[in-house]
């Protein structure tokens, strides 16, 4: 009798509408070998996503890939004419990383040695140029899902795939309003900064580092060619830093819809099956459902490479930033309340990074679905099974109970419930530390620190970056 060995192939016998009557052959990490291949323009999920796709196309954000490419394709082959073809999107996308960047290192030339720490002005200036890194962080990484092999286009192959497999499971239940929402919301932000900044500038309520270096050559303060053309720049590169902010968070939350809505199907499909199972007292088929909810962590296990770093940066960054608006708000108070420009600036601030650390936190309800069979797997009733029979019972509560499932940041931990709750109680204590070491009213701000609406406003900006 041969002898077995790890990695080997193995055959599995799952039902009929998992294989069609056939064994569904797969390797030892459980990776299942597609009897029927289905494309990613079968998937009525992708289809739903491509005009939110055709939008972060747009903003220098997404391109296609064909399947399966083990080499970069700038160039496509076209095979009626045996012609290259270039991927202007991808081109597109690169000159938008390099602007992103660019601009980011531009930022680093608003400090001059000047700044004081008993100044509001020098934290803003450390709150902007972190923001440009974030944004072309983010504009690199999205740039990254989409060129890498395992990247969006084998996301989207799994999720055709799994529509074809387990269509009750895998299915866009919803998924259309969720993405409406999401664009909308990109759109509306995205806009809404380009108009902001745009309207601050006209009535020169702007930062007088915003246009550094170039305001060392070029008066700014009268409209002429050259002013006009540093204005412009200044303005098409807030339109990309706020797609990237933006599109790439609604992005994600669209992805984690996705998984939720999955885990979710199959949550109620393997309840209703054990409830049956107890009342009929028989035995229930826990290798098929095994199985399927495997296809679904691989899913998941594919999405978390992609959106992995997306997730580590957005709560170093956001929670980080954050902190630092608090603390220009209880030392500096005076300044930021000196105008109405100032105000709705950093009100608008903080309810970004307030809401991005709220969209990451959806990762937390992906974990929460992903392990919720657990409580299920405990009612079956295990005497009537035989001791073979209870080996796929071990391996679902293992899978369920010992690793955690769902986003990562970087590996280093999971988002579920417990880490939100963490990021949540780490603010709120650096919160009421700051209020407890508060200097007195008059030596804790600096009212002459921002710039008055009239003249220039230190935060009017604030939304564009």
């Amino acid at each position: 009798m041969p002898r077995k060995r790890s990695g080997s192939i193995t055959t599995i016998r799952v039902e009929e509408f998992l294989s069609h009557g056939k064994p569904e052959v797969g390797y030892g990490n459980g990776n299942a070998v597609h009897a029927t291949e289905v494309t990613q323009s079968q998937s009525e999920i992708y289809q739903l996503f491509k005009p939110f796709l055709a939008l972060m196309s747009v903003l220098g954000l997404y391109h296609e890939r064909r399947s399966g490419a083990k080499v970069h394709d700038a160039f496509l082959s076209d095979k009626k004419n045996s012609t290259a073809k270039l991927n202007w999107w991808k081109v597109y996308g690169v000159v938008a990383v390099v602007v992103l960047w660019l601009n980011a290192v531009r930022g680093f030339t608003a400090f001059d040695g000047s700044e004081s720490l008993s100044s509001p002005f020098v934290f803003f200036k450390v709150l902007y140029v972190a923001y440009y890194i974030y944004c072309a962080l983010l504009s690199t990484l999205c740039f990254h899902m989409c060129n890498q092999e395992d990247g969006l286009g084998t996301f989207w192959q799994e999720v055709a795939q799994l529509e074809h497999e387990i269509p009750t499971i895998v299915k866009a239940n919803g998924l259309r309003r969720v993405i409406s929402v999401s664009a909308a919301f990109a759109i509306i932000f995205v806009l809404f900064n380009f108009v902001y900044m745009l309207s601050t500038t006209v009535i020169g309520a702007q930062f007088p580092f915003f246009f550094t270096p170039f305001d060392r050559f070029v008066n700014m303060t009268v409209m002429t060619t050259e002013s006009g053309l540093v204005l412009g720049f200044t303005c098409l590169v807030g339109l990309i830093m706020s797609g990237a902010a933006y599109a790439s968070v609604a992005l994600f939350v669209c992805v984690c819809y996705v998984h939720y809505c999955s885990f979710r199907e199959f949550n109620a499909e393997f309840k209703e099956a054990v409830k049956h199972s107890i009342k009929s007292e028989r035995l229930i088929d826990l290798e098929t459902y095994r199985r399927k909810h495997q296809k679904i962590c691989r899913l998941m296990e594919i999405s978390d490479d992609l959106f992995s770093a997306f997730v580590a940066f957005t709560l170093v960054f956001s929670t980080g930033l954050l902190c630092l608006l608090i603390y220009i708000l209880i030392y500096h108070f005076s300044a930021v309340t000196s105008s109405v420009i100032n105000i709705i600036a950093f009100t608008i601030w903080i309810s970004q990074f307030i809401l991005q650390l709220t969209l990451i936190s959806m990762g937390a309800f992906v974990n929460h679905q992903a392990h919720s069979p657990l409580s299920e797997l405990h009612d079956i009733q295990l005497d009537p099974f035989k001791i073979d029979q209870l080996i796929p019972f071990q391996m679902f509560l293992n899978k369920l109970s010992v690793n955690p499932i769902g986003f990562s940041a970087l590996g280093l931990f999971t988002i579920d419930k417990p880490t939100i709750l963490t990021i949540i109680g780490m603010v709120l204590t650096y919160f009421f530390l700051m209020i407890q070491f508060q200097p007195s009213i008059g030596s804790s701000s600096d009212s002459t620190g921002l710039p008055s609406a009239t003249n220039t406003s230190s935060a009017a900006n604030a939304t564009v970056t």
